[in-house]
């Protein structure tokens, strides 16, 4: 079963390259913690990218005004939790 929305539309969000992307992070480094970008469409969270969780590099400024810009908000996961995340919003409906 996919996702569905607060309006009852079935909502799903091509996330391929992502999955991938997270899959080899994930055989190399094991279940890290990340920062995650999302958007909330129709109330559903939608997972659009990830990076590293360093406390050497914390995002830049630029980072979260760019999200910003693009209506994305941050939270912290554990890379595997993501890879579930991201699996199920890829689910074609």
């Amino acid at each position: 079963m996919g996702l569905i929305g607060d309006s009852g539309q079935n909502i799903s969000y091509d996330s391929d390259e992502l999955i991938e992307e997270l899959k080899i992070d994930i055989g190399g480094f094991g279940d890290f913690e990340c920062w995650t970008w999302f958007k909330k469409i129709d109330g559903v969270k939608i997972y659009t990218n990830y990076d590293f969780k360093e406390h050497e590099s914390p995002l830049s400024t630029y980072e979260i005004n760019q999200a910003k810009e693009n209506g994305e908000q941050f939270e912290i996961l554990k890379s595997k939790h993501l890879l579930e995340l991201l699996e199920k919003q890829n689910e074609i409906l």
